[in-house]
């Protein structure tokens, strides 16, 4: 009984289509989650083992990272899309998430250059910056809501 009720959760939480926004913010963090992951773990590897610029490692990094967010949020995170066009909805995405990256790396260069944090652990503080920023407009600007 408590294994069917805790399953049928998780398939509302994470399978469904819905328009509440909590549970497309969880979604969102779940997938930001595992996509945060791929780019600091990239981030690393240029900057530690590639030796490639931290910044430069950064943008790589969040841009693969941002590929995967992609294809994660339009399929399991929001319902519809404002256009029909794949190719126009990946530009858009990629837009908003721009403006994302915008403020990760200025957080990123702030709390290294100015600051004086490892670039590690700026990068950890300036993701929470970026998230918000893309979680919403790409809520507001990209998708909208299931139609009743």
């Amino acid at each position: 009984m408590l294994f069917n009720k805790s399953k049928e959760f998780l398939n509302r939480l994470f399978w469904h289509k819905t328009d509440n926004l909590i549970v497309q913010m969880i979604r969102y963090i779940s997938v930001s989650f595992v996509a945060y992951g791929i780019d600091i773990t990239l981030s690393f590897v240029f900057t530690e083992f590639l030796h490639i610029y931290y910044l430069i490692s950064s943008v790589v990094s969040s841009l693969v990272g941002g590929l995967f967010n992609y294809f994660a949020s339009s399929k399991r995170v929001f319902n519809q899309s404002k256009t029909d066009n794949k190719f126009i909805e990946f530009v858009l995405f990629t837009v908003i998430g721009a403006f994302g990256l915008v403020i990760n790396v200025g957080i990123q260069w702030l709390f290294t250059a100015v600051v004086g944090c490892h670039y590690m652990v700026a990068k950890i503080i300036a993701v929470f910056g970026a998230f918000l920023g893309t979680f919403f407009g790409r809520k507001y600007f990209l998708f909208t809501t299931l139609k009743k």
